[in-house]
């Protein structure tokens, strides 16, 4: 029988750090400066909620620059009557 505890909706430090392919180190880092996901420490243990992770991710999400609109200096016109 599978017993779901409140936890189970929780990550790790390391399991996190592993997901996203980074160290516990730098997930420690993001914490001191605020930079991470949420959080919620019990005793010494970091939990990160699963939801919330995923949320703080999409919430980085960017959308990916066009070609065209990167800026070398020059506009298209000044580059077309060289």
């Amino acid at each position: 029988m599978n017993t779901i505890t409140a936890l189970d909706e929780y990550v790790t430090d390391t399991e996190l750090a592993q997901q996203l392919g980074r160290t516990a180190r730098t997930l420690r880092t993001w914490r001191r400066q605020r930079l991470g996901p949420p959080f919620v420490v019990i005793g010494r243990d970091v939990k990160y909620r699963k939801d919330a992770v995923a949320e703080w991710l999409r919430s980085r999400e960017q959308n990916p620059v066009m070609e065209n609109t990167r800026s070398s200096g020059r506009s298209k016109n000044a580059r077309a009557k060289r």
